[in-house]
């Protein structure tokens, strides 16, 4: 099963790939059943696949940057001096 293939959501390298898979897809009504359009989705796939790959990489360093982001804030909260008074001896 694939991603949403609609043209908005890929890059312009994998839109050529999904047209010449729809293009096969739709030309070769009984050949697509044996196999004539497996070379074209093998091609989409990877490129799919690539993408996909790429924004997990850039979420991934969100989501590491953002936690370095509340580790520093949770810091300065008890750095703060009204939490002083724990760490006292009385």
């Amino acid at each position: 099963m694939h991603t949403d293939l609609s043209a908005h959501l890929h890059t312009e390298e994998c839109n050529k790939f999904i047209y010449a898979y729809k293009k096969c897809m739709e030309n070769n009504f009984f050949s697509k059943f044996f196999g004539h359009c497996d070379r074209h989705e093998h091609w989409m796939s990877k490129c799919l696949k690539k993408e996909r790959l790429a924004r997990r990489k850039v979420n991934a360093d969100k989501a590491k940057a953002k936690n370095v982001q509340r580790q520093s804030n949770i810091v300065s909260i008890f750095d703060d001096e009204r939490w002083k008074f724990l760490d006292s001896d009385d």
